[in-house]
């Protein structure tokens, strides 16, 4: 039986497994996906729930949809440290992402450190590098961006009363991104591209729509495993303040059978 499908999670109703027989499971679904979030996603993106498929830029897009990273204008830098008392983690991040090359050619990188509780006792830590690349070309109706990025991910779980497991590897998203006439954006993104280390990792399909304009950004995204199973969606706004400052909100409901805590979060933020 395989443990990663959706039909295995509802026979093998894993609630009642043990805590090791469980992480066992699914060590390789979070090996490919990331526990909770990645741990290169910045606080601006978390501001609007990692709504960002379709209309994510510069650092924001680098983890979601490597394609956005061509909509940044010139240099990004971003610096940051993260709680999440809902599920005890602790996520130490950078990023960078630079547009201005006269190549056309616009690229970002991200290093991220993560520590937290999982959901049958027990902690994971996961150390995370990402870099990509973005190129795009502009009509008078429309902005098509192709993008691709690889990572680096090291993954220990550790739960409570069992022996360590760990995973770690490279794999990689690729990414595409539309702009239409009046503001709307489609995104689309598989993740996952490779196995790591020859784990079967699992690979995820993300799609969003949205709208940007100079009074706000919303946006409503999924993911799914390619079978189907196991879907994510969210929905994210960003009202400007300025120029320097915005306003951030989203929802993202999780169904996410793994080991971490769960699952239905409203987030709210501001930047400067």
């Amino acid at each position: 039986m395989n443990p990663i499908s959706g039909r295995s999670s509802r026979t093998l109703q894993p609630r009642f497994l043990p805590a090791a027989l469980l992480l066992t499971a699914f060590t390789p679904l979070l090996c490919g996906f990331g526990p909770e979030r990645a741990a290169t996603v910045g606080t601006a993106s978390l501001g609007r729930a990692d709504a960002n498929v379709a209309t994510g830029t510069n650092i924001e897009a680098l983890a979601s949809n490597p394609a956005g990273v061509k909509r940044g204008k010139g240099q990004a830098f971003e610096l940051g440290f993260m709680r999440n008392p809902l599920v005890g983690s602790n996520n130490f991040y950078l990023a960078s992402a630079d547009s201005s090359s006269p190549a056309g050619i616009a690229a970002g990188t991200s290093l991220g450190y993560a520590a937290g509780d999982l959901a049958g006792g027990g902690t994971f830590t996961t150390t995370e590098w990402r870099t990509g690349i973005a190129v795009g070309a502009q009509s008078d109706v429309a902005g098509l961006m192709i993008g691709a990025s690889a990572r680096r991910m090291a993954l220990t779980l550790s739960p409570k009363g069992g022996k360590d497991i760990e995973c770690a590897g490279w794999t990689g998203d690729v990414g595409m991104a539309l702009d239409l006439a009046g503001g709307v954006m489609l995104g689309v993104t598989l993740r996952n591209v490779l196995d790591i280390e020859g784990i079967d990792t699992t690979r995820r399909i993300a799609g969003g729509l949205g709208y940007g304009g100079k009074k706000f950004v919303i946006e409503a995204a999924g993911s799914w495993q390619l079978n189907g199973d196991m879907p994510v969606y969210r929905a994210g706004l960003m009202i400007p303040l300025g120029d320097v400052a915005a306003l951030r909100a989203g929802f993202v409901h999780d169904e996410f059978i793994g080991v971490l805590k769960a699952r239905q979060t409203a987030t709210l933020g501001g930047s400067v």
